[in-house]
Protein backbone atom coordinates (compact mmCIF):
# COMPACT_ATOMS: atom_id res chain seq x y z
CA UNK A 1 0.00 0.00 0.00
CA UNK A 2 1.38 3.37 -1.05
CA UNK A 3 -1.38 5.78 -2.11
CA UNK A 4 0.73 8.59 -3.59
CA UNK A 5 2.92 8.01 -6.62
CA UNK A 6 4.50 11.49 -6.54
CA UNK A 7 3.67 15.14 -5.84
CA UNK A 8 3.35 17.94 -8.39
CA UNK A 9 3.58 21.71 -7.80
CA UNK A 10 0.16 23.29 -7.44
CA UNK A 11 -0.09 26.62 -9.33
CA UNK A 12 -3.41 27.42 -7.62
CA UNK A 13 -2.36 26.98 -4.00
CA UNK A 14 0.38 26.22 -1.49
CA UNK A 15 -0.36 22.51 -1.15
CA UNK A 16 1.23 20.26 -3.82
CA UNK A 17 -1.00 18.06 -5.97
CA UNK A 18 -0.79 14.32 -5.34
CA UNK A 19 -0.67 11.90 -8.29
CA UNK A 20 -2.12 8.74 -6.78
CA UNK A 21 -1.90 5.08 -7.68
CA UNK A 22 -5.67 4.75 -7.14
CA UNK A 23 -6.73 6.81 -10.14
CA UNK A 24 -3.97 5.44 -12.38
CA UNK A 25 -4.93 1.81 -11.68
CA UNK A 26 -8.57 2.65 -12.45
CA UNK A 27 -7.57 4.10 -15.84
CA UNK A 28 -5.21 1.17 -16.37
CA UNK A 29 -8.10 -1.26 -15.85
CA UNK A 30 -10.41 0.73 -18.12
CA UNK A 31 -8.05 0.82 -21.10
CA UNK A 32 -7.04 -2.84 -20.88
CA UNK A 33 -10.65 -4.03 -20.58
CA UNK A 34 -11.92 -1.66 -23.30
CA UNK A 35 -9.29 -2.89 -25.74
CA UNK A 36 -10.29 -6.50 -25.00
CA UNK A 37 -14.00 -5.71 -25.55
CA UNK A 38 -13.21 -3.87 -28.81
CA UNK A 39 -11.37 -6.90 -30.12
CA UNK A 40 -13.91 -9.52 -29.06
CA UNK A 41 -16.94 -7.60 -30.31
CA UNK A 42 -15.24 -6.81 -33.64
CA UNK A 43 -14.42 -10.51 -34.06
CA UNK A 44 -18.03 -11.50 -33.49
CA UNK A 45 -19.33 -8.95 -36.00
CA UNK A 46 -16.78 -9.49 -38.80
CA UNK A 47 -15.81 -12.92 -40.11
CA UNK A 48 -12.57 -11.58 -41.60
CA UNK A 49 -11.48 -10.26 -38.20
CA UNK A 50 -12.55 -13.51 -36.53
CA UNK A 51 -10.05 -15.36 -38.73
CA UNK A 52 -7.20 -13.32 -37.24
CA UNK A 53 -5.71 -15.12 -34.23
CA UNK A 54 -2.72 -12.89 -33.51
CA UNK A 55 -4.41 -10.44 -31.09
CA UNK A 56 -6.16 -13.31 -29.29
CA UNK A 57 -2.79 -14.92 -28.56
CA UNK A 58 -1.49 -11.53 -27.52
CA UNK A 59 -4.28 -11.12 -24.97
CA UNK A 60 -3.48 -14.53 -23.49
CA UNK A 61 0.05 -13.26 -22.90
CA UNK A 62 -1.27 -9.97 -21.52
CA UNK A 63 -3.46 -11.70 -18.92
CA UNK A 64 -0.66 -14.11 -18.06
CA UNK A 65 1.79 -11.22 -17.73
CA UNK A 66 -0.52 -9.27 -15.43
CA UNK A 67 -0.95 -12.30 -13.19
CA UNK A 68 2.79 -13.00 -13.20
CA UNK A 69 4.00 -9.50 -12.33
CA UNK A 70 1.58 -9.35 -9.38
CA UNK A 71 2.52 -12.84 -8.18
CA UNK A 72 6.25 -12.07 -8.35
CA UNK A 73 5.81 -8.92 -6.30
CA UNK A 74 3.68 -10.57 -3.62
CA UNK A 75 6.08 -13.54 -3.40
CA UNK A 76 9.21 -11.40 -3.04
CA UNK A 77 9.84 -10.40 0.60
CA UNK A 78 11.26 -7.08 1.71
CA UNK A 79 10.34 -5.03 -1.35
CA UNK A 80 9.38 -1.38 -1.12
CA UNK A 81 5.61 -1.07 -1.55
CA UNK A 82 5.67 2.17 -3.52
CA UNK A 83 8.34 1.03 -5.98
CA UNK A 84 6.75 -2.35 -6.55
CA UNK A 85 3.30 -0.85 -7.13
CA UNK A 86 4.98 1.37 -9.69
CA UNK A 87 6.57 -1.73 -11.24
CA UNK A 88 3.15 -3.41 -11.55
CA UNK A 89 1.66 -0.27 -13.11
CA UNK A 90 4.49 0.13 -15.64
CA UNK A 91 4.27 -3.56 -16.61
CA UNK A 92 0.53 -3.16 -17.17
CA UNK A 93 1.20 -0.13 -19.37
CA UNK A 94 3.75 -1.99 -21.49
CA UNK A 95 1.40 -4.96 -21.88
CA UNK A 96 -1.45 -2.66 -22.89
CA UNK A 97 0.67 -0.87 -25.52
CA UNK A 98 1.76 -4.20 -26.96
CA UNK A 99 -1.82 -5.47 -27.17
CA UNK A 100 -3.06 -2.19 -28.63
CA UNK A 101 -0.47 -2.37 -31.41
CA UNK A 102 -1.51 -5.92 -32.24
CA UNK A 103 -5.25 -5.15 -32.23
CA UNK A 104 -5.03 -1.88 -34.17
CA UNK A 105 -2.91 -3.47 -36.87
CA UNK A 106 -5.69 -6.00 -37.56
CA UNK A 107 -8.57 -3.52 -37.24
CA UNK A 108 -6.88 -1.10 -39.64
CA UNK A 109 -7.02 -3.75 -42.35
CA UNK A 110 -10.71 -4.55 -41.90
CA UNK A 111 -12.26 -1.23 -40.85
CA UNK A 112 -12.56 0.30 -37.39
CA UNK A 113 -16.25 1.22 -37.28
CA UNK A 114 -17.30 -1.36 -34.70
CA UNK A 115 -14.18 -0.84 -32.58
CA UNK A 116 -14.75 2.93 -32.49
CA UNK A 117 -18.41 2.40 -31.56
CA UNK A 118 -17.39 0.14 -28.67
CA UNK A 119 -14.71 2.54 -27.42
CA UNK A 120 -17.13 5.49 -27.40
CA UNK A 121 -19.69 3.40 -25.51
CA UNK A 122 -17.10 2.22 -22.98
CA UNK A 123 -15.85 5.78 -22.44
CA UNK A 124 -19.32 7.02 -21.49
CA UNK A 125 -19.96 3.92 -19.40
CA UNK A 126 -16.80 4.81 -17.45
CA UNK A 127 -18.00 8.38 -16.84
CA UNK A 128 -21.54 7.36 -15.86
CA UNK A 129 -20.29 4.42 -13.79
CA UNK A 130 -17.79 6.65 -11.99
CA UNK A 131 -20.42 9.14 -10.88
CA UNK A 132 -22.81 6.31 -10.00
CA UNK A 133 -20.15 4.68 -7.83
CA UNK A 134 -19.37 7.99 -6.12
CA UNK A 135 -23.05 8.75 -5.58
CA UNK A 136 -23.65 5.37 -3.94
CA UNK A 137 -20.54 5.94 -1.78
CA UNK A 138 -22.01 9.25 -0.62
CA UNK A 139 -25.40 7.67 0.09
CA UNK A 140 -24.27 4.45 1.80
CA UNK A 141 -21.20 5.43 3.86
CA UNK A 142 -20.82 7.83 6.81
CA UNK A 143 -17.53 9.12 5.37
CA UNK A 144 -19.24 9.89 2.07
CA UNK A 145 -22.14 11.69 3.69
CA UNK A 146 -19.80 13.73 5.91
CA UNK A 147 -17.61 14.67 2.96
CA UNK A 148 -20.63 15.68 0.87
CA UNK A 149 -22.01 17.81 3.71
CA UNK A 150 -18.79 19.84 3.96
CA UNK A 151 -17.31 19.58 0.44
CA UNK A 152 -20.00 18.47 -2.06
CA UNK A 153 -17.90 18.98 -5.20
CA UNK A 154 -14.93 17.15 -3.66
CA UNK A 155 -17.21 14.28 -2.61
CA UNK A 156 -18.50 13.88 -6.16
CA UNK A 157 -15.21 13.90 -8.06
CA UNK A 158 -12.25 13.18 -5.75
CA UNK A 159 -11.80 9.53 -6.69
CA UNK A 160 -8.07 9.92 -6.07
CA UNK A 161 -8.88 9.93 -2.36
CA UNK A 162 -10.75 6.61 -2.66
CA UNK A 163 -14.44 6.07 -2.15
CA UNK A 164 -16.43 4.19 -4.77
CA UNK A 165 -19.22 1.61 -4.43
CA UNK A 166 -18.98 -0.93 -7.22
CA UNK A 167 -22.66 -1.85 -7.34
CA UNK A 168 -23.58 1.83 -7.73
CA UNK A 169 -21.32 2.11 -10.76
CA UNK A 170 -22.66 -1.14 -12.21
CA UNK A 171 -26.33 -0.17 -11.86
CA UNK A 172 -25.87 3.29 -13.36
CA UNK A 173 -23.66 2.02 -16.18
CA UNK A 174 -26.12 -0.77 -17.05
CA UNK A 175 -29.02 1.69 -17.16
CA UNK A 176 -27.09 4.10 -19.40
CA UNK A 177 -25.73 1.31 -21.63
CA UNK A 178 -29.19 -0.18 -22.13
CA UNK A 179 -30.59 3.20 -23.12
CA UNK A 180 -27.67 3.97 -25.48
CA UNK A 181 -27.86 0.61 -27.26
CA UNK A 182 -31.66 0.93 -27.60
CA UNK A 183 -31.14 4.41 -29.09
CA UNK A 184 -28.55 3.05 -31.54
CA UNK A 185 -30.83 0.07 -32.36
CA UNK A 186 -28.24 -2.48 -31.21
CA UNK A 187 -28.88 -5.74 -29.41
CA UNK A 188 -28.44 -4.96 -25.72
CA UNK A 189 -27.76 -8.52 -24.62
CA UNK A 190 -25.47 -9.35 -27.57
CA UNK A 191 -23.06 -6.52 -26.80
CA UNK A 192 -23.72 -6.89 -23.08
CA UNK A 193 -22.33 -10.41 -23.19
CA UNK A 194 -18.97 -9.05 -24.37
CA UNK A 195 -19.00 -5.93 -22.20
CA UNK A 196 -19.63 -7.87 -19.00
CA UNK A 197 -16.56 -10.03 -19.59
CA UNK A 198 -14.59 -6.80 -19.87
CA UNK A 199 -16.11 -5.69 -16.57
CA UNK A 200 -14.69 -8.82 -14.91
CA UNK A 201 -11.28 -7.98 -16.37
CA UNK A 202 -11.66 -4.45 -15.00
CA UNK A 203 -12.27 -5.91 -11.54
CA UNK A 204 -9.09 -7.96 -11.73
CA UNK A 205 -6.93 -4.95 -12.63
CA UNK A 206 -8.93 -2.21 -10.92
CA UNK A 207 -9.04 -3.77 -7.45
CA UNK A 208 -5.35 -2.99 -7.21
CA UNK A 209 -6.44 0.63 -7.03
CA UNK A 210 -8.16 -0.23 -3.74
CA UNK A 211 -5.05 -2.10 -2.61
CA UNK A 212 -2.81 0.88 -3.34
CA UNK A 213 -5.01 3.26 -1.34
CA UNK A 214 -5.69 0.90 1.57
CA UNK A 215 -9.47 1.10 1.12
CA UNK A 216 -11.75 -1.94 1.31
CA UNK A 217 -9.23 -3.54 3.64
CA UNK A 218 -9.92 -6.57 5.80
CA UNK A 219 -9.78 -7.22 9.53
CA UNK A 220 -6.77 -8.41 11.57
CA UNK A 221 -5.80 -12.03 10.99
CA UNK A 222 -3.23 -14.64 12.03
CA UNK A 223 -3.29 -16.26 8.59
CA UNK A 224 0.16 -16.51 6.93
CA UNK A 225 -1.03 -14.54 3.89
CA UNK A 226 -2.12 -11.60 6.03
CA UNK A 227 -0.23 -8.43 5.15
CA UNK A 228 1.29 -5.72 7.34
CA UNK A 229 0.74 -2.41 5.59
CA UNK A 230 3.44 0.22 5.82
CA UNK A 231 2.85 3.39 7.81
CA UNK A 232 1.61 6.17 5.58
CA UNK A 233 -0.44 9.23 6.59
CA UNK A 234 -2.24 9.08 3.22
CA UNK A 235 -3.41 5.50 3.77
CA UNK A 236 -6.99 4.57 4.59
CA UNK A 237 -5.77 1.75 6.85
CA UNK A 238 -6.48 2.60 10.52
CA UNK A 239 -3.28 4.16 11.96
CA UNK A 240 -3.19 1.69 14.87
CA UNK A 241 -2.90 -1.20 12.39
CA UNK A 242 -0.24 0.30 10.13
CA UNK A 243 3.20 -1.23 10.44
CA UNK A 244 2.29 -3.75 13.14
CA UNK A 245 -0.95 -5.70 12.52
CA UNK A 246 -1.52 -8.37 9.87
CA UNK A 247 -4.83 -7.84 8.09
CA UNK A 248 -6.70 -9.68 5.36
CA UNK A 249 -5.81 -8.24 1.90
CA UNK A 250 -9.45 -8.33 0.84
CA UNK A 251 -8.67 -6.10 -2.14
CA UNK A 252 -6.53 -8.93 -3.54
CA UNK A 253 -9.26 -11.47 -2.81
CA UNK A 254 -11.61 -9.35 -4.94
CA UNK A 255 -8.96 -9.00 -7.65
CA UNK A 256 -8.60 -12.78 -7.77
CA UNK A 257 -12.39 -13.09 -7.84
CA UNK A 258 -12.47 -10.81 -10.89
CA UNK A 259 -9.77 -12.84 -12.64
CA UNK A 260 -11.55 -16.15 -12.07
CA UNK A 261 -14.87 -14.72 -13.27
CA UNK A 262 -13.14 -13.30 -16.36
CA UNK A 263 -11.64 -16.68 -17.25
CA UNK A 264 -14.96 -18.48 -16.78
CA UNK A 265 -16.93 -15.91 -18.76
CA UNK A 266 -14.38 -15.77 -21.59
CA UNK A 267 -14.79 -19.52 -21.98
CA UNK A 268 -18.59 -19.36 -21.82
CA UNK A 269 -18.65 -16.49 -24.35
CA UNK A 270 -17.05 -18.72 -26.98
CA UNK A 271 -19.79 -21.36 -26.64
CA UNK A 272 -22.78 -19.41 -25.36
CA UNK A 273 -26.23 -20.77 -26.12
CA UNK A 274 -28.22 -17.51 -26.02
CA UNK A 275 -27.71 -13.75 -25.80
CA UNK A 276 -27.44 -12.59 -22.21
CA UNK A 277 -25.91 -15.83 -20.91
CA UNK A 278 -22.64 -14.27 -19.72
CA UNK A 279 -24.47 -11.21 -18.32
CA UNK A 280 -26.66 -13.33 -16.06
CA UNK A 281 -23.78 -15.64 -15.16
CA UNK A 282 -21.63 -12.66 -14.14
CA UNK A 283 -24.32 -11.31 -11.83
CA UNK A 284 -24.53 -14.69 -10.08
CA UNK A 285 -20.79 -15.34 -9.87
CA UNK A 286 -19.88 -11.85 -8.67
CA UNK A 287 -22.50 -11.93 -5.93
CA UNK A 288 -21.18 -15.31 -4.69
CA UNK A 289 -17.57 -14.18 -4.80
CA UNK A 290 -18.35 -10.89 -3.10
CA UNK A 291 -20.14 -12.60 -0.22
Amino acid sequence: MHPVLFWLPNPFGDSPFAVRFFGLFILDAFFVATLWVQWQYSRRRNAAIAAEEGPTRTFRWVIGGMVANRAVWLAAPGLDWGLTLLFVLVCDLLLFLWARRSVNRVLARHGREEADFVFNLCFWLLIVGFFGARLFWIITTPAGRDDFATRPLHALVAVWDGGIVYYGGLLCAVAYGAWYLWWKKRSILELGDVLIVGVALTLFVGRWACFSAGCDHGVPTDMPWGLVFVKDPESLIPPQWQGTVRIHPTELYMSLNGLLIFLVLALVLRKKKFDGQTVFLFLMLYAVGRS
